[in-house]
């Protein structure tokens, strides 16, 4: 997501708390069919890449830079 990609993944864990429909595809477990669609529109759509891809982006650097980090992981020991 920091390079500007979207995002494959598979919906386990806390994946789904980073990872939407807006920064990429999330697939469930065993869903190849999912997979297949989620590669072709990417594979066939050069806008949805970089639509998604800055929208990656954009989310990391709102809220995943190191200092952001830092400050929520204080933030949970304060309380």
């Amino acid at each position: 997501m920091s390079f500007g990609l979207p995002v494959i993944a598979s919906d386990v864990g806390g994946v789904s708390e980073i990872v939407d429909n807006s920064v990429g595809y999330l697939i469930k477990r065993g869903d190849k069919e999912g997979l297949k669609r989620a590669l072709k529109e990417l594979i066939d759509s050069k806008a949805i890449r970089l639509e998604k891809g800055n929208n990656a982006r954009k989310r990391i650097e709102e809220s995943f830079t190191l200092d952001k980090m830092l400050s929520k992981t204080e933030q949970v020991y304060l309380q």
